[in-house]
C-alpha cells in the first residue's frame, strides 16, 4: 500500500496569512500560475517556507522559484507588477543553485519603495506544477509568524497524462512554426507567462519557445521565466502534435499582446 507523501510548508513572512482568491490580480487570484496562498506581509522579508533548492532568482529580484525534494516547484512573488520596478527596493540574499533551510531569508525589500510606487505589498506562493501536485491542507487565513504552519503540498491523485500520450489521431504528426515578438512591459514575467500557458490549454500541441541560444515549454512558467524575455525580444515558436497552427496562433497573440499593468488594490486585512 503506498503512503501519500507531504511536504508541511510554513510561514513565508510575518504578516496576516489570505485566500489567493484575495490577491489584487486576477492572474494569481484565478490560480492561473497554481493555486497557493499570500500573506500581507508586516516587515520587508521574505523567508524560505520549507527546505529546497533556488531554481530561479528573477532578474529583477522581486521573485524566486523553488523546488522541493518531492519535485514541486514553487513561485514565491513579492508585491503586484513589481517586475517594472527593475530590482529597485530588492536585496536577494540567494541565488540559482543554492539550497535553502525553512526559514532562511530568501530576500530582503523596503516596503516603502513599493508603497511609493503604489504596489500593492503582498506576497504570494502558487504550486508551479500543479498538474503533479496538490493542497491536500491550508490553514484558515490569521495572524502568522515565520515557522507557523500554513499548507501541505503532496503529489496529485491523478495527473492528466502527457500531451505526447494524447495525440493519437492523424494529426499527431503536425508542425507548425513562426516568430513573435514579446510585447509585454517587464518581459515575460509570471502574468504574461501565466496569460501564455493559459492560451494554450485547449490544445494538445507542444510548443516550445527559442531565444537567446536557449529553450523553454511554453506551458511552464518556470522555464519561460528561466528564459529572461525582454519586452521587444523577437522569439521563435515551433509546435508539433494535434492543432499544432492553432497553438502557434494562440501563442503569437499571448506574446504580442500586451498585459495591461495592473490598477493597484490594497489587499484586505
Amino acid at each position: 500500500m503506498s503512503t501519500t507523501i507531504l511536504t508541511r510548508l510554513s510561514a513565508f513572512a510575518n504578516g496576516i496569512s489570505l485566500p489567493i482568491e484575495a490577491v489584487p490580480d486576477p492572474v494569481f487570484a484565478g490560480c492561473m500560475l497554481g493555486d497557493g496562498v499570500a500573506i500581507d506581509p508586516s516587515n520587508g522579508a521574505l523567508y524560505a517556507p520549507c527546505d529546497a533548492e533556488v531554481l530561479q532568482v528573477h532578474a529583477a529580484q522581486h521573485a524566486c522559484i523553488l523546488q522541493l525534494a518531492s519535485g514541486a516547484r514553487i513561485l514565491l512573488h513579492i508585491g503586484i507588477d513589481t517586475v517594472l520596478l527593475k530590482g529597485e527596493g530588492f536585496s536577494p540574499k540567494v541565488k540559482a543553485g543554492d539550497f535553502v533551510q525553512s526559514g532562511q531569508v530568501l530576500i530582503e525589500f523596503d516596503k516603502t519603495v513599493l508603497e511609493r510606487h503604489e504596489k500593492p505589498v503582498i506576497i504570494v506562493l502558487v504550486i508551479e506544477n500543479g498538474d503533479e501536485f496538490c493542497i491536500p491542507w491550508r490553514a484558515e487565513p490569521a495572524q502568522v509568524v515565520v515557522g507557523d504552519a500554513l499548507l501541505d503540498v503532496a503529489p496529485a491523485a491523478a495527473t492528466s497524462p502527457p500531451i505526447t500520450d494524447c495525440l493519437g489521431d492523424s494529426s499527431e504528426d503536425e508542425i507548425a512554426t513562426g516568430w513573435a515578438v514579446v510585447r509585454h512591459a517587464g518581459g515575460m514575467h509570471a502574468r504574461p507567462c501565466a496569460l501564455l500557458a493559459h492560451a494554450l490549454k485547449p490544445f494538445l500541441a507542444t510548443v516550445t519557445i527559442e531565444a537567446h541560444g536557449k529553450s523553454a515549454n511554453a506551458r511552464s512558467a518556470t522555464a519561460m521565466m528561466g528564459l529572461a524575455l525582454a519586452e521587444g525580444d523577437e522569439v521563435a515558436i515551433s509546435t508539433s502534435g494535434k492543432n499544432a497552427g492553432d497553438s502557434l496562433e494562440a501563442a503569437m497573440l499571448a506574446l504580442e499582446t500586451p498585459s495591461a499593468a495592473h490598477e493597484a488594490a490594497a489587499p484586505a486585512a
